[in-house]
């Protein structure tokens, strides 16, 4: 890909790479800006790439942004005569009338930064292409990721001190009084994890009639409803229409086998009622039958860039299917599956709830509460999830149980907190979490 990024016959603009670093000079209270908007990458003139590279280390370090300052810290780095000497850089200066261009000339050297990145991603897809050596899904799975990332403008990914990135966690600290993550709905929760955070992959388990389904869509219905951001839902186990039916339930508060014979006029408005909250909430569900892992990759990319989701729920992950060549051994499968989730999720910046079973070890013991050790292929989905949550509830097991339509939240591993539990009101009827202090009205 370097060689078509860096060949001088692809498009470019040396008056508008001259013009910004002219620009840059002439007035320095426009270098931030321009820096935001650009990285050395984008020049295509390799002098060019080391003065501004060069002139962003002065801004950073709050030193003055003028031709004698950066003359001088060239020649201190060896990189005065590479460059073009005092000459080339006192031509910046007399070469440009005035600033006030300089966004206009900013956007041109990024636009051509970007044809230059596409005509390389293009380069490397034929290159591919040509060499036999992936199979169609792999291709088109890297394909996709190349223009993915040339549609996103990233800017080439370098190590970066910490003390940028310290500035940068006190900067959101002074700026926001709430959770860094997204809302769950569930504020204990929240406290626990510091909601549902960028770049995480969340594993929800727990063994069946626990309702991790339903709380699943508790946590979609928070998210993509009161807080109107976009949601994508793979739900490989239950069709969409049942998805659906079961969230605008829950909303209501009526029972989905309700709905099979016939509701209430009362039941019926209510139902309209909620139904219409969702058409303006951007919930997305796909429910593609044994879909593979590099179909969810693509469908996120494509989601993200188009609807800009900031959560994506899975249901459920052993039913994802993996490469052809990790078909014999499930545990490679689940790890590799696991592994691409986790790219995905720091690919896009964000969370990923995906659901999970448990063994059936857990109803063979005395003591049903889930473990760690009773993931099914633990040993990956342990290693890359940043948070593993079980949903446990007493009654299920104990008829006798002190706590009837309690569940317990059990946060088992969370990366950047305590763990925990959170209590929760389950009403099983309606498909719904609640608050501990929610009572059913009677």
């Amino acid at each position: 890909m370097n060689k078509t990024i860096n060949d001088p016959n692809s498009p470019h603009s040396i008056a508008a790479e001259f013009g910004v670093l002219g620009s840059m000079l002439i007035e320095e209270e426009i270098a931030g800006e321009v820096i935001q908007l650009l990285n050395k990458s984008c020049f295509l003139v390799p002098a060019n790439q080391v003065i501004f590279e060069v002139m962003t280390h002065l801004y950073d370090n709050n030193k003055p942004l003028d031709v004698i300052v950066l003359q001088e810290e060239l020649r201190s780095r060896g990189l005065l005569d590479q460059i073009g000497g005092s000459e080339y850089l006192f031509s910046l200066v007399e070469g440009v009338p005035s600033a006030g261009n300089v966004e206009h000339y900013a956007h041109v050297v990024r636009d051509k930064s970007i044809l230059r990145q596409l005509m390389a991603a293009a380069d490397e897809i034929g290159t591919l292409t040509r060499s036999g050596n992936m199979d169609t899904e792999e291709l088109l799975d890297r394909a996709e990721q190349l223009i993915y990332e040339v549609t996103q403008k990233k800017a080439v990914n370098e190590p970066e001190h910490i003390y940028n990135l310290l500035l940068n966690i006190f900067a959101d600290i002074e700026n926001s009084n709430h959770s860094p993550g997204l809302s769950s709905g569930f504020p204990d929760l929240d406290n626990l994890l510091s909601g549902l955070k960028g770049s995480t992959l969340n594993i929800l388990a727990a063994r069946p009639s626990m309702g991790k389904t339903s709380f699943a869509l508790n946590i979609a219905d928070n998210v993509g409803v009161r807080q109107s951001e976009g949601v994508l839902i793979f739900s490989i186990e239950m069709s969409k229409d049942q998805l659906a039916r079961n969230m605008v339930c829950a909303r209501a508060r009526i029972s989905p086998h309700k709905l099979s014979y016939g509701v209430d006029e009362k039941e019926y408005k209510i139902l309209t009622t909620d139904a219409s909250v969702f058409a303006q909430a951007p919930i997305f569900i796909d429910d593609t039958p044994a879909i593979s892992i590099r179909e969810i990759q693509a469908k996120a990319r494509r989601f993200k860039t188009k609807n800009d989701i900031k959560l994506i729920i899975i249901d459920y992950l052993q039913l994802i299917e993996g490469p052809k060549e990790k078909k014999e051994n499930r545990q490679q499968e689940i790890s590799f599956i696991s592994r691409k989730l986790k790219e995905v999720a720091r690919e896009l910046d964000i969370p990923i709830i995906a659901l999970s079973q448990l063994n059936r070890s857990v109803d063979a013991r005395d003591d049903h509460r889930p473990r760690m050790s009773d993931l099914r292929e633990s040993g990956a989905l342990e290693q890359d999830a940043d948070s593993i949550l079980f949903l446990y509830r007493d009654e299920y097991y104990n008829k006798e149980t002190t706590e009837p339509g309690i569940s317990e939240v059990i946060v088992a591993k969370n990366r950047t907190g305590p763990t925990g539990s959170v209590k929760l009101r389950f009403i099983k009827e309606y498909m719904k979490f609640m608050g501990i202090s929610y009572q059913k009205p009677t």
